[in-house]
């Protein structure tokens, strides 16, 4: 039978594995404060851009202006009326649309091509996080580990795939974003999976150096990245296109009663999924020019 070993063989193993506990500990604790500050840096620099690119950002939005006022009574004798204000026109829903996201969204494209002269716009999406300026690279790697700016960062930038035309001509445009843990980027782009959150925010905003772009949203998918890669940017004809159409509507994660013209222009936002390895979800909809 063998001996027990002896106590002070038995502190020291204790007290060595109590050593190494506290040495796994600080370095996790490291590794922890690190990933922290570069999310701290990251979204403070994009904070930064985004004071000095959209100085005259408005925090309350335009109304309608053409409140009906109600009829006064006629002045007593001696008195002057005074003169009832003077209304202007009636603006139409989509003019009051386009001047609430000027008025969120007054980029100053000069300033942001001195930031980066590859930046292609601002996409914007009310009530959410996402809120950035769109680059293009002359590759699909580059910007997904650097800022708009060139500063090497894991939240990377918002870009458009290297093989579309800058100004969102193409039948389909594509937008990358990383999916963070702190909740930036193409984070929220996730919550498309959930009718309610489509039912909240069926809509997202572009402005280019050409105007602004309201992005109708009429698909949602999870895909895996071979698939993706046989997405087209072209379609030889309008019958393909429409048929791309109703297969993306088909496979939609939210519901909608939008359905695309071939003629309309396409953008397809994209960012990973745990769902499974390799996984993407996209979200599509059709670009409408709010202004030219």
């Amino acid at each position: 039978m063998p001996k027990p070993a002896p106590r002070w063989r038995l502190d020291r193993r204790f007290k060595a594995l109590f050593l190494l506990l506290i040495v796994v500990a600080i370095i996790a604790a490291v590794f922890l404060a690190r990933e922290v500050n570069k999310y701290r840096v990251g979204s403070g620099r994009y904070e930064d851009i985004a004071q000095a690119v959209l100085p005259s950002r408005a925090t309350d939005l335009p109304s309608q202006a053409s409140t009906p006022i109600p009829p006064t009574a006629p002045p007593a004798p001696g008195h002057t009326a005074t003169p009832a204000p003077t209304l202007g026109p009636t603006l139409s829903p989509q003019e009051l649309e386009l001047r609430q996201i000027e008025a969120i969204l007054p980029v100053d494209f000069n300033r942001l091509h001195s930031i980066n002269p590859n930046a292609v716009g601002w996409i914007y999406n009310q009530g959410t996080t996402l809120d950035y300026p769109v680059v293009q690279g002359d590759d699909n790697e580059y910007y997904l580990t650097h800022m708009i700016d060139g500063t090497p960062n894991k939240l990377g930038s918002i870009f458009m795939d290297q093989r579309n035309k800058p100004d969102f001509s193409d039948d389909v445009t594509v937008i990358y974003g990383h999916n963070m843990e702190d909740g930036s980027m193409f984070t929220s782009l996730e919550k498309y999976k959930q009718q309610a959150f489509f039912d909240q925010h069926p809509r997202i905003y572009l402005r280019t150096p050409g105007g602004i772009m309201r992005l109708e949203l009429f698909s949602g998918m999870l895909i895996r990245p071979e698939e993706f890669d046989e997405f087209k940017r072209n379609f030889d004809s309008a019958d393909e296109k429409l048929a791309a159409i109703r297969d993306f509507k088909e496979r939609s994660t939210f519901k909608t009663t939008l359905t695309p013209d071939p003629s309309d222009r396409l953008l397809t936002l994209v960012t990973c999924v745990y769902d499974f390895p390799g996984a993407r979800f996209i979200v599509i909809g059709r670009l409408v020019p709010l202004s030219l």
